[in-house]
């Protein structure tokens, strides 16, 4: 939770159900923050990523944005191994592995936007109390600067669907989510 014991309001999740509405709706998320000249902070998966740069390129030199910081692409399951002690998120190596280089960002550039799927990487791996800790963490770094997170989730990860008890407990740490794609929609 936020400084105040509520979901930070920038911090939103979204349930998808392929790739391809992932990758779209991401894409989507970010493209603004180049406009801006606001920093783009990705933290996913390889081939999230790749997707991810495809859609993005031809809104911004993503080559030249990285040389700046103006784009940092993060391999999730490395993040997670980095701010992890004994399988958990561990608070201090969250605030230096995620914390530091967001702030400087933020200092740097006056806006983050960031996309992340480190959640979705524990969820699907059965480990739903570090997800759910992991998302605090977001909370209260968001709760201390302002920036826009959007979380994904693989909806596979949620055979209940979306009305579950195990999404409700998702959403109750962020200030929105929304289903992307046939499968997330229960089609």
């Amino acid at each position: 939770m936020g400084p105040l014991g509520r979901p930070a309001p920038n911090h939103t999740c979204e349930f998808f159900g392929d790739d391809t509405h992932l990758v779209t709706t991401v894409a989507a998320a970010l493209r603004p923050a180049f406009a801006l000249h606001q920093a783009v902070v990705v933290i996913a998966t390889p081939e999230h990523l790749a997707a991810l740069e495809a859609q993005l390129e031809p809104f911004a030199a993503l080559r030249a944005a990285k040389a700046s910081g103006l784009y940092l692409p993060l391999d999730a399951d490395l993040m997670l191994r980095k701010l992890s002690t004994r399988g958990r998120p561990d608070r201090r190596k969250f605030e230096q592995v995620v914390g530091t280089p967001v702030a400087e960002a933020l200092a740097r550039f006056g806006g983050v936007r960031a996309y992340g799927e480190m959640v979705s990487l524990l969820w699907m791996r059965g480990e739903h109390d570090a997800a759910l800790e992991l998302e605090e963490l977001w909370n209260e770094l968001i709760g201390y600067h302002p920036i826009a997170l959007l979380c994904g989730y693989a909806a596979q990860g949620f055979p209940e669907g979306a009305s579950s008890e195990a999404a409700a407990r998702v959403g109750r740490l962020h200030a929105g989510f929304g289903l992307v794609g046939a499968e997330a929609a229960g089609d």
